[in-house]
């Protein structure tokens, strides 16, 4: 059998049981304290849960380890829409550290933010972080478009205004650089870098390339630059906990 018939037989068979029914119920209304053995058990009564329902599950781990642990686990039972947000604030401010880890928190940020359904496994530390206004999700990115009239200038101005470091090389998550008509920059909501390449100001090629051996991924007509999710314009933002106050949560402990 394969593993995702498998998977899928599994969570039918434990979302059917009566226990699953009436949690069920509780966190549609309620906050729940869960107690599990384990990071399995949990990620596989968590997943019968959401599979048998349509909005979004958010459910609060102690450990962020943990807490990435059951995504992880999560996601390969149910295919997709799970969100990891346990960001690793000792090394917030290290340009390109743990990239993949940076990448997963900031799309699952502005996943929160924009009230995407899903499953959100969030860490009981990054409950306190705090994200720009939601109301100005789609207000705040750089649209760059093949054969467009682009200011190079500008959007290194933007960049660098957003927090992104500039280097001399695009070294990580959260930098850029500019080398006469080329301007590498790695989004931080990405899992590559992107180089642009202009005449003068116009855009005559975009590309996503791998930042080890600098060959080209993929090109790409167009792509936005969206502002971090942590980038506060304003003396304060939104806290991850203001966001979940009037949603039903799941407090998961082991």
């Amino acid at each position: 059998m394969k593993r995702t018939t498998f998977n899928a037989e599994l969570l039918k068979c434990v979302s059917s049981q009566k226990e699953i029914k009436q949690l069920l119920v509780q966190i549609k209304i309620n906050k729940e304290k869960i107690f599990f053995n384990d990071v399995d058990a949990a990620a596989l009564v968590i997943s019968a849960l959401k599979s048998k329902i349509k909005k979004s599950i958010y459910v609060i781990i102690k450990d962020s380890e943990e807490a990435q642990s059951l995504a992880r686990i999560c996601l390969s039972l149910l295919g997709g829409s799970v969100y990891e947000i346990a960001k690793p604030f000792n090394n917030e401010d290290v340009p390109g550290f743990s990239s993949e880890h940076n990448y997963q928190f900031e799309v699952s940020c502005a996943a929160l933010l924009k009230d995407k359904r899903g499953l959100y496994i969030i860490s009981r530390s990054s409950l306190s972080h705090q994200l720009r206004s939601a109301e100005k999700v789609d207000d705040n990115e750089i649209t760059i478009s093949v054969e467009k009239e682009t200011s190079q200038k500008e959007i290194s101005k933007m960049l660098a205004k957003w927090g992104y470091v500039k280097t001399d090389h695009c070294q990580g998550v959260g930098t850029f650089s500019v080398r006469g008509g080329i301007l590498d920059v790695f989004p931080k909501h990405m899992p590559h870098p992107v180089r642009i390449e202009f005449f003068n100001n116009k855009v005559e090629s975009i590309r996503l390339f791998d930042i080890d051996t600098q060959l080209s991924v993929s090109n790409r007509k167009n792509i936005k630059i969206a502002m971090p999710v942590d980038f506060l314009p304003e003396t304060s933002g939104t806290k991850i906990s203001e966001i979940l106050e009037n949603v039903g949560t799941i407090w998961a402990d082991f």
